[in-house]
């Protein structure tokens, strides 16, 4: 592994993803919300951020413990150097009830891939794995792809 990714020569990944996915900060339960600024997490001259915040939508109250409603944690991140070539924008989300964050890249030579990130929690049951699944079936019918990079836990 490389940094947490799969390495090139692993699952067919090409050295051009492979230098992309080593300019690219994943993170998974970042615990951030609104009051946090980007600027506060990464230098906003090196990076170009997007975040999916915990939020009511995206974990709802616990069906099991209505009195339960964990208001921090959750949320996840993808950022990217801004010294590589590539073009990057962020996929709506078909279903948002799910912490789940797409971006779409399309690189120097052409290619383009999307790499997806989420934090899914399970004591939320059918409702919210169908919510990413619903958004990656979408995806998946979307546009021509070259790669999709799935992360999550």
């Amino acid at each position: 592994e490389r940094n947490g990714l799969t390495s090139p020569n692993q699952q067919g990944v090409t050295t051009t993803t492979v230098s992309v996915l080593e300019s690219l900060i994943i993170l998974n339960e970042t615990w951030l919300k609104k009051s946090i600024l980007d600027s506060e997490v990464f230098p906003p001259d090196s990076y170009k951020i997007f975040r999916a915040d915990r939020s009511r939508k995206t974990h709802p109250w616990d069906p099991k413990n209505p009195k339960k409603y964990r208001q921090n944690g959750g949320g996840v991140l993808i950022a990217h150097r801004l010294d590589i070539e590539l073009e990057s924008t962020r996929v709506s989300c078909v279903s948002s009830l799910a912490e789940i964050l797409t971006l779409n890249f399309k690189l120097s030579t052409g290619k383009k891939i999307n790499i997806s990130t989420f934090y899914r929690v399970g004591n939320l049951g059918i409702e919210n794995f169908e919510s990413v699944k619903t958004h990656l079936t979408s995806l998946a019918g979307k546009k021509k792809l070259d790669k999709h990079i799935l992360i999550g836990d």
